[in-house]
């Protein structure tokens, strides 16, 4: 029987990988025969481990960054004015922190998301119109879960508090801490508005994609070791998740009309290199972009341009913007 003759790959365009803080461009290549490779089998099987080990893998920092990113270009500027005080100021997202307080029973992060986090981010939709948002979970140095929320939407910390708490005694959370103390009102949240921090995204990533690490004593020696966790560690809503997805395809025949707007002396880029493990040669497999948000606003052009305001639009139209909220408190 005759082989069939081998055809090379045929250019068909570049792939634009589109985020807020960097878009990557990617070759792509028709191939008459397609086989799947050694590393694409090993992802597909250690997606049959639904375990995270309590630790974010690099593309998952990197998706919370991203996620992040997505929720602070598509958020707008709010002001909130208080009744009570005469006072009003500028509000764009808030970083809000719930914690457990002592419990007679250990509460892993598959209950806490089920019992606890997932009716209190119910409740927000709902009463507080909340639409967009990023959480994380992760473990505090006294060995109990907390959670921090990136959401673009104002809550008042009262609200925020009662609505936990409320939650906390429900599933029996609070009962040690009201025997102790003889009330169910523990100060188990925190909750504040970003502002005047120069880079917001990395300033909200250093907490939201840290890894979890406790230490115990022993012997007079100390050790570190990651609790186990299970399941979703980390979140966020459906139009920040399909932000993901974020692309655009550029035909050969549109290359150059459709690049130039990213190959600009304002733009930093780099070659996006591949280390092949048998030659140990590194090969460019394509440009990594590198944006200023000026460059958003001034440079960045055409369909790359205009997919990037598509997304931020979809994210930003989803929610119930206001751009002025009053307090009787």
């Amino acid at each position: 029987m005759r082989k069939k003759a081998y055809s090379p790959p045929v250019y068909i365009g570049q792939n634009i990988y589109i985020k807020p803080s960097y878009i990557v461009s990617i070759p792509e290549f028709h191939y008459e025969t397609k086989s799947t490779s050694f590393k694409f089998e090993k992802n597909k099987e250690n997606l049959k481990h639904n375990t995270t080990n309590g630790q974010l893998s690099a593309k998952a920092i990197s998706s919370i960054r991203n996620a992040i990113n997505w929720l602070l270009v598509s958020t707008k500027q709010k002001r909130v004015f208080s009744k009570k005080s005469n006072t009003s100021f500028n509000y764009k997202v808030a970083f809000i922190t719930l914690t457990l307080p002592d419990t007679y029973v250990r509460v892993d992060n598959a209950a806490f998301q089920k019992q606890l986090l997932n009716p209190f981010l119910v409740y927000l939709r709902k009463y507080h119109q909340l639409k967009n948002y990023v959480w994380k979970m992760e473990y505090q140095e006294n060995g109990k879960l907390h959670c921090h929320i990136t959401l673009d939407t104002f809550v008042h910390w009262r609200d925020v508090r009662k609505r936990w708490n409320s939650l906390l005694l429900r599933n029996g959370h609070i009962d040690k801490f009201k025997a102790t103390f003889g009330h169910s009102d523990p100060n188990s949240t925190d909750i504040h508005s970003i502002k005047k921090i120069r880079n917001l995204a990395a300033y909200l990533a250093k907490y939201m994609a840290k890894n979890s690490e406790l230490k115990i004593e022993h012997e007079g020696k100390e050790y570190f070791y990651t609790p186990m966790m299970y399941g979703r560690i980390w979140g966020c809503n459906y139009e920040i998740s399909r932000a993901k997805n974020c692309k655009v395809h550029i035909p050969a025949n549109e290359i150059k009309e459709g690049l130039s707007t990213l190959f600009q002396k304002c733009i930093e880029f780099k070659p996006l290199m591949r280390l092949n493990t048998v030659s140990n040669e590194q090969t460019q497999i394509g440009e990594i972009f590198y944006p200023k948000a000026i460059n958003w606003i001034k440079d960045i052009t055409g369909i790359v341009r205009q997919t990037f305001d598509n997304m931020r639009n979809e994210i930003s139209s989803a929610a119930r913007h206001f751009t002025h909220y009053e307090l009787a408190l």
